[in-house]
């Protein structure tokens, strides 16, 4: 079994533990095995960067900046420059993998590649972006 897409919150440093330790027994109740190699802790604070040391038994998680959840990009600065640099690169890299087949062929008209872009590139650059909040 796995959790990949699991995400604890705390508003402190004991709560995060509390709940960590918690889960920890829950899951070696059920014969399941936190792997402490994939698991990540963070800290969001936009005034300055707490070190967290969380363990999960006798094993001290490592501490990110930044990673994907759920498809977007979470940094401990709660900005948006690395979401959107991800959703750039992401609509860019759909545009140049069907550039020669689409945008460079002439024998498609160009409301057939209007349509591909619709459909394949904008999604790319606009996903979740409703959820931002631009300051």
């Amino acid at each position: 079994m796995y959790a990949d897409d699991l995400c604890f919150l705390a508003e402190s440093l004991d709560g995060l533990q509390q709940l960590m330790s918690a889960f920890h027994q829950a899951c070696r109740k059920f014969g399941l095995k936190i792997s402490v190699n994939k698991t990540e802790v963070m800290s969001l604070d936009i005034h300055g960067h707490e070190t967290l040391t969380i363990k999960v038994g006798e094993d001290v998680l490592k501490q990110v900046d930044k990673f994907r959840y759920l498809g977007n990009t979470v940094t401990s600065k709660c900005d948006l420059d690395a979401e959107i640099n991800s959703r750039v690169g992401a609509a860019a890299a759909a545009f140049g993998k069907l550039s020669s087949k689409v945008f460079c062929s002439h024998d498609l008209k160009l409301a057939t590649k209007i349509s591909v872009y619709m459909t394949v590139v904008l999604p790319n650059l606009l996903y979740s972006s409703k959820t931002w909040c631009l300051l």
